[in-house]
């Protein structure tokens, strides 16, 4: 028995087919833009900064003069700079301090000066006062190493837990 062929049938997946390997021909990104999924954002180092020009509301203003220089401002390669690397626009004024500053950083300094000699002439720190239990010369101790590893030993041998027993120390 053989069977025949519905076109009606083929006709639909065919098309279905031929346009799945068109857009497999498209990269995704050119897809979902031509669709509309994908938004194209603004370049926010193209935005410019100056209002755009108008009309004067009335001629009876002065005519710039054409001699003059442009006003001072910033570049748009130092305003770029400034943005990516903040160290930019802070250095620029760094060459002279003003007045004010300069009078600032004076008094500052007094008055840090004043407080430290306040806290120096302090015989006793408040470390001092908790530790009121030791009195004179601190005394360095240190582990006596044979003595030490005879206690482990010993310890180990009577199954003892090795932190029983006091720790045997000599003074340095």
């Amino acid at each position: 028995m053989v069977r025949k062929l519905n076109l009606n049938a083929l006709l639909p997946m065919g098309c279905l087919m031929g346009a799945l390997v068109v857009l497999s021909a498209c990269s995704g990104e050119d897809v979902s833009r031509a669709f509309g999924i994908k938004r194209d954002m603004p370049d926010e180092y193209t935005v410019t900064t100056r209002s755009p020009l108008s009309m004067p509301p009335s001629d009876s203003l002065l005519l710039p003069d054409s001699n003059a220089g442009r006003p001072a401002g910033q570049s748009i390669r130092q305003q770029t700079l400034e943005i990516l690397s903040p160290d930019v626009a802070l250095e620029r004024n760094q060459d002279v301090p003003s007045a004010g500053q300069s009078e600032l950083v004076t008094q500052a300094t007094q008055s840090a000066n004043e407080n430290r000699q306040h806290e120096l002439v302090t015989d006793q720190g408040f470390v001092d006062q908790i530790m009121f239990w030791k009195s004179g010369k601190p005394v360095d101790l240190a582990v006596d190493g044979a003595a030490e590893n005879k206690r482990l030993h010993n310890n180990l041998s009577l199954g003892v837990s090795p932190d029983q027993g006091a720790t045997p120390a000599t003074t340095k």
